[in-house]
């Protein structure tokens, strides 16, 4: 970890260490703002599961700062094969219900083999990355008097000395005071019934009836599996209501593989919980070529994805609400961490807050006046 920190007037909480959270914290100590990063875990960590960030996510990073876009750079994997280098992912047949007994759905064309290239040029800026890796990177750029681990927060409120300050209360009976408040604590968000109202029902997660298998397959295992042409390099398996796609992570030592997939909701599940495979066949049935590929993969989650509810307000005083709980990422590549990267940089927006320091779509600009939405 980095070893000082910037001293100011003002100083502002980052609830959440994860790559949100220390991706917002290194930007912030960029321009010298004052910053505590409260972490509910007795250290920084991350789930051992991959995430491809797309160029998008790169350009957000080196413009927040270049540490983060060196620790990107040092962490992701491209497509392994020199001639996959442009293609961003192949797109294969992944509906077994048509084919005949050879595996052949139309004539020339059997079950996983290719149908077209997704170009994208080779660069710097896209890749998958072990998310585990990617976040001990950051963790090097962290000042060691800027986090506090243990602390879990419960509950917010406002200062009682007229300070405008916001007070933050933690499991272990503590409290911490800021001159604001940044969330960045995931899908058991403490921030965002503040931000909404625990009245409101988008103040906490629910089911949206979409599900994901996911698992990490060494390549050797992978090859063996699928061939090198699959496990190597970037694939997508389209199938009936539902995919495959499978990447490429630790600098092809591992294959990352997910499978999103529609079901109907339940309220009752956890929103992870380890998975059978047995259960995952009776989901993904027929439906996807290479349910197999997860079968052997150790350690699938079933993984059910934030709403899509709207929210009507991204800010509530001095409070800000960071990631993908505020907007959950949907989307095949389950891209949360590119959600929270882009908002750090963001500029479309700044709430209300006091002059000496406000809060501007994710980064704080002193001396700057109140101007709203």
């Amino acid at each position: 970890m980095a070893t000082d920190a910037p001293k100011k007037d003002y100083n502002l909480a980052i609830v959440g260490g994860g790559i949100s959270g220390l991706c917002l914290a290194i930007t912030l100590l960029r321009y010298d703002i004052p910053i505590t990063v409260y972490e509910a875990a007795s250290h920084f960590s991350e789930i051992g599961a991959g995430v491809y960030l797309g160029p998008n996510a790169g350009r957000a990073m080196k413009l927040m700062s270049p540490k983060i876009h060196e620790a990107f750079i040092k962490t992701k994997t491209g497509n392994q094969w020199k001639e996959k280098e442009d293609s961003w992912f192949t797109i294969r047949v992944g509906d077994e219900r048509k084919a005949d007994k050879d595996g052949f759905v139309k004539p020339g064309k059997r079950v996983g083999d290719a149908l077209f290239d997704v170009p994208m040029k080779a660069g710097g800026d896209r890749g998958g990355v072990y998310r585990a890796a990617f976040l001990d990177e950051l963790v090097k750029d962290i000042p060691d008097n800027v986090a506090r681990f243990g602390k879990r927060l419960v509950d917010l409120s406002n200062a009682k000395d007229n300070s405008g300050d916001m007070v933050l209360h933690f499991a272990d009976g503590t409290t911490a005071q800021h001159s604001a408040v940044i969330g960045c604590d995931g899908i058991k968000s403490k921030t965002r019934p503040w931000l909404l109202g625990k009245d409101d029902p988008a103040s906490f997660a629910e089911y949206s009836g979409k599900y994901a298998y996911r698992g990490l397959i060494p390549m050797e295992k992978a090859i063996k599996l699928l061939g090198e042409d699959v496990a190597a390099n970037s694939s997508i398996f389209l199938g009936y209501h539902g995919h495959i796609l499978t990447f490429p992570v630790q600098k092809g030592k591992t294959m990352n593989g997910s499978s999103p997939s529609p079901t109907t909701p339940n309220p009752h599940l956890t929103l992870t919980h380890r998975s059978g495979r047995l259960q995952l066949q009776q989901n993904l049935g027929r439906r996807e070529m290479g349910r197999h590929h997860l079968e052997r993969a150790h350690g699938c989650r079933l993984r059910r994805l934030g709403p899509a509810s709207p929210e009507n307000r991204r800010c509530n005083g001095e409070t800000r609400r960071l990631g993908p709980v505020y907007a959950p990422a949907l989307q095949h590549l389950l891209q949360g961490p590119l959600v929270s990267a882009r908002r750090c940089r963001a500029r479309d927006y700044t709430p209300p807050g006091r002059r000496r320091g406000y809060v501007h779509r994710g980064l704080v600009h002193p001396g700057q006046p109140d101007q709203g939405r």
